[in-house]
């Protein structure tokens, strides 16, 4: 072998060196890019469920103290089947206050399976709140 071609041949093994490095490090900065969209994607949610639970919140107290209002009504306090609808509302506006609170403190953003293999935020895991 003379010494042009042994050249030649370092320079192919450095090339194919080199190329190789050059697709790890492809590799490894795709990893790190699907990684901050993932993150970029963990922040937006959390952001957005902050911002319904500030719109619900309102709505919500309202129907509560509606609610508590209709229910010192001393007529309607008479009427056992509406004094038990009051009850129930009420119930389902406190459970849904609470759902409330887990969306304002979501810190995290971990889920769990839900209905034809989707997947849901799992607020309680999620939240600050544990």
């Amino acid at each position: 072998m003379n010494s042009a071609d042994h050249n030649q041949e370092q320079e192919m093994s450095e090339a194919s060196r080199l190329k190789k490095l050059v697709d790890e490090q492809s590799r490894e900065l795709e990893k790190i890019h699907q990684r901050l969209i993932l993150t970029e994607k963990k922040a937006a949610m959390i952001e957005t469920a902050g911002a319904v639970a500030h719109e619900l919140r309102q709505p919500m107290t309202t129907i509560i103290a509606i609610v508590e209002l209709l229910n010192h009504n001393r007529e309607l306090a008479e009427l056992p089947e509406i004094d038990k609808r009051f009850q129930t509302i009420r119930g389902q506006c406190l459970r849904m206050a609470e759902t409330i609170k887990q969306m304002e403190s979501l810190m995290e953003y971990k889920t769990r399976d839900y209905v034809d293999g989707r997947l849901i935020i799992d607020l309680e895991e999620s939240s600050q709140k544990k």
